[in-house]
């Protein structure tokens, strides 16, 4: 994506990559905020999930707080070692977005919008975490209202479909000229670390049909359709590998066009347990009916149905 000059000039920050925080505040409804040129710049989702979209600026919390800006400088506090940014940068972005799209029917108060603000400091361990969301109430209204103009988006809010919001999101327009430089077509391959690769190998043929594959120089991976999960050892991951390679860590669905309710027999000769299901979920391109499994990793394994 490409911005402005002026704009980095502007502001403090820019967002490099989408961020996601899920705050306590639950919702009847998926929504999503977009700016005068239809970029998406906020989603807000049931689960009270909260993302900020790649390429959002703003100007940390000094927006907020000009009577200590002109005293100690912009209070952005130090760098956490767990984030590699200040302690106060996801939340000043999340609470800079929300007070965007307060005007446009974001479905969270100025209160509730404060409260994830001192949630999101008191995650970084942040010492001055309270005085902070004391100013926001006291100021913030103030400030928002009195810097109004400095982003005048004219911002627009959507109530994306139950069934398929990813969708919906997708065929959103976007800003002219803004296409994306990179168009992916499918996914390819996963990794999973795993204890023991000759038992999940077992597993997978076994329980889920899978074949197992050799590549490289001896590795293993399990094929099914034209992807296939790629197995390291914990503790000899091949390289290069995830920042955090973790047993136990990885949530997967699986299509299956065996109806469901012969899957849970199969699963049952098996002798694995359902931990939940049959139920409805919405899927990549729909709803779809799935159960619920773990593999001898206690990975999340979810096949499933594609609803009629």
């Amino acid at each position: 994506m490409t911005i402005a000059a002026s704009d980095v000039a502007k502001w403090l920050y820019r967002l490099d990559a989408g961020y996601t925080w899920t705050s306590p505040f639950p919702l009847d409804a998926d929504f999503a905020f977009r700016d005068s040129s239809g970029r998406v710049r906020l989603i807000l989702e049931r689960n009270g999930a909260i993302t900020v979209t790649r390429g959002y600026t703003w100007n940390g919390c000094s927006p907020k707080f000009r009577v200590l800006d002109l005293l100690v400088g912009t209070p952005e506090g130090v760098v956490s070692a767990r984030t590699g940014q200040r302690k106060t940068y996801f939340a000043s972005l999340v609470h800079d977005a929300l007070y965007q799209f307060l005007a446009d029917g974001l479905p969270l108060s100025r209160r509730q919008a404060d409260h994830v603000f001192l949630s999101l400091m008191r995650e970084s361990n942040y010492l001055f975490a309270p005085l902070y969301w004391l100013f926001v109430r006291a100021f913030g209204r103030l400030v928002h209202f009195a810097t109004r103009r400095r982003r005048d988006w004219h911002g627009a809010m959507l109530r994306l479909d139950d069934d398929a919001p990813p969708a919906t999101l997708a065929a959103m327009p976007a800003a002219a000229g803004a296409a994306p430089p990179v168009r992916l077509a499918s996914l390819d391959h996963l990794v999973l670390t795993v204890a023991d690769i000759d038992a999940s190998i077992a597993f997978y043929e076994r329980v889920l049909g899978m074949r197992a594959e050799t590549f490289g120089a001896g590795r293993r991976a399990l094929a099914f359709g034209s992807q296939k999960l790629n197995l390291h050892r914990a503790g000899s991951e091949f390289t290069p590998h995830a920042a955090a390679p973790t047993r136990g860590s990885a949530d997967l669905c699986f299509l299956t066009d065996i109806a469901l309710d012969d899957v849970i027999s199969h699963l049952a000769a098996c002798g694995v347990a359902v931990e939940e299901g049959p139920v409805p979920r919405t899927g990549a391109t729909g709803p779809i009916r799935s159960v619920y499994l773990r593999d001898p990793d206690g990975n999340l394994i979810e096949v499933a149905n594609r609803a009629a």
